[in-house]
């Protein structure tokens, strides 16, 4: 009788577990777009040259953490960022989302960038972007990149 118990409330705990994971791979799967699609706008607005769109984004205590450039902050800081990468007129942005995660009134993703120059070359990194939520609008908080080691060639 005991072990039939068991099974039971065991069955129960099972259920709970997959509708809990079932709930929060629903809560991923809506984070996971709105980081791919918010990446895929970025790429666009690096190619349409819009700085003012890409600086939108961040909350007003960001940090942008790009290589081989000082620590800049908000808004402000990125707009200049953004206006020189585009004003570099790469020839194509790719972004691919890897992984994102949520707790609480942080966000995080982390993914690949592809930048090709104009002369064809492709300097590739892997990124963290950290997103806040305001409101309830997540917005990016911290923005950072590394090349990776054949970046460039």
């Amino acid at each position: 009788m005991i072990a039939k118990g068991m099974n039971y409330v065991f069955g129960l705990a099972l259920l709970a577990i997959s509708t809990t994971a079932t709930v929060q791979a629903e809560e991923n799967k809506a984070l996971y777009n709105f980081v791919h699609d918010n990446n895929q706008a970025i790429a666009k607005a690096i190619l349409e040259g819009d700085a003012d769109f890409l600086s939108s984004g961040y909350t007003d205590d960001s940090y942008l953490m790009a290589p081989d450039t000082p620590l800049l902050r908000g808004p402000a800081g990125a707009h200049g960022y953004w206006q020189a990468v585009i004003d570099s007129k790469p020839a194509e942005v790719k972004l691919v989302t890897t992984e994102v995660h949520e707790s609480g009134d942080l966000a995080y993703g982390t993914g690949t960038l592809a930048v090709t120059a104009q002369d064809g070359k492709v300097y590739n990194s892997n990124y963290v972007l950290v997103f806040k939520k305001i409101g309830s609008e997540w917005r990016l908080h911290l923005d950072i990149w590394t090349p990776t080691p054949a970046s460039g060639k």
